[in-house]
């Protein structure tokens, strides 16, 4: 959800620097100098907050060395005369704003996105990165008005790799070819994103407010007279190492249980405690043992896929970032490894009758 929010604000944040950067040079003048062209397709413009204007769907071309002189040197080119003086009258409060934004906007053009090259082009090696990739390639297209999807793969790799960085003066500069920009796209993208945000936010309430209302129709449980979790417990535990296999997996993974030592006579509660993201089974070490001091076998898995091993290999640039069957992956580990301690429970006279995985 985190990560959707973020993408959403930087493809957001990319279209409107892109847009209103490419729009700014079309509102005053200075020499042209010839370089690759970017062809602008702008829709039909109807604002009304914070100013109100309309605009009929019209195209424009400029040039990518104008929008780097403009956001170097704030300076715009006489090439966009022609269209400043063809829509002077319906443009005039948006020369006003953009002048307003001017500053915001060289900055939005020459700002680096911090970005490693070598998890730039893995990402862009994944489906993930591909479909996205795609995606914007709808907006930024060829010259010939094709999905610019390759193009931008072989721009983005260039300007990370260039010693300035990835702006998005560079990433045009980099752009083989003509650039064909369907300002349309973006605008649909951004409202399809917010659309499933909206959706989102509505699922969450929904599930909060039932939530709330099963916690009120519950009876109140008297917690005086149970033990105070908040402090250690008294039982004794001993910690056990071994390994399970899921089969999705090319090698067994580790895993820790930690067994209170409690009468064989009553059945032990089980916990599973599975680590997030680039940790691994020693993060909840602390949790574990607490829980076993009141009783309870904590098991603790290791995710191979998707632990701190996985992401420091990942940050040196030797793996591949985690793709979606990690994620598959990591429920699957605690199948599989109930499974095996379902078989160790049947086997193992240290184990048997002693674990509840109910």
């Amino acid at each position: 959800m985190v990560i959707h929010r973020l993408l959403t604000k930087s493809i957001s944040r990319f279209i409107f620097s892109l847009g209103l950067g490419i729009l700014s040079p079309i509102f005053t003048p200075i020499p042209a100098i010839p370089a690759e062209k970017i062809i602008i397709a702008i829709p039909d413009i109807n604002i009304e907050d914070p100013i109100e204007i309309y605009l009929p769907a019209f195209q424009i071309k400029i040039t990518v060395k104008s929008l780097e002189n403009f956001a170097k040197e704030g300076q715009y080119t006489d090439e966009f005369i022609l269209y400043s003086e063809l829509l002077k009258d319906e443009i005039k409060e948006l020369q006003q704003l953009l002048r307003q934004q001017k500053k915001e906007v060289q900055e939005l053009l020459e700002t680096p996105f911090d970005l490693d090259p070598s998890i730039v082009e893995a990402f862009m090696e994944e489906p993930a990165g591909k479909e996205a990739l795609k995606r914007l390639g709808e907006i930024i297209q060829t010259g010939e008005n094709q999905n610019g999807s390759e193009a931008l793969q072989r721009a983005f790799e260039l300007a990370v790799a260039d010693p300035d960085g990835l702006t998005i003066i560079n990433l045009l500069k980099k752009f083989p070819g003509d650039i064909f920009i369907e300002l349309q796209e973006g605008i649909n993208l951004v409202d399809e994103l917010t659309e499933r945000f909206v959706e989102e936010n509505r699922i969450l309430t929904e599930l909060q407010t039932q939530a709330e209302n099963v916690a009120v129709s519950q009876d109140k449980r008297n917690f005086n007279n149970l033990p105070d979790l908040r402090k250690p417990g008294n039982t004794r535990w001993e910690k056990q190492s071994f390994t399970f296999r899921n089969p999705n997996r090319d090698r067994s993974s580790p895993a820790d249980i930690y067994l209170p030592n409690i009468s064989r006579n009553q059945l032990i509660p089980v916990v599973v405690i599975s680590h997030g993201l680039g940790s691994d089974l020693n993060s909840f070490v602390y949790l574990a043992e607490h829980l076993a001091s009141h009783g309870f076998a904590v098991i603790v898995p290791e995710h191979i896929g998707s632990n701190a091993e996985k992401i420091e290999r990942i940050f040196a640039g030797f793996s591949r970032p985690v793709d979606g069957m990690t994620f598959i992956n990591r429920p699957l580990d605690i199948k599989y490894l109930l499974d095996e301690i379902e078989e160790k429970i049947g086997s193992d006279p240290r184990w048997q009758g002693r674990l509840n995985l109910q």
